[in-house]
């Protein structure tokens, strides 16, 4: 989800629902920040 161009209330909402089925969440910033934990995890 792009969180810059969702209002809050939407990433709240997908948040909470998230949460549950999830070990841990990262919330990135910018979005090649998931490029490179992919690489740094060799995933």
């Amino acid at each position: 989800m792009g969180a810059k161009s969702a209002p809050d209330e939407a990433v709240s909402k997908t948040l909470a629902q998230v949460r549950p089925w999830s070990l841990m969440l990262v919330i990135a910033n910018p979005d090649d920040y998931i490029d490179d934990m992919l690489v740094a995890l060799q995933a």
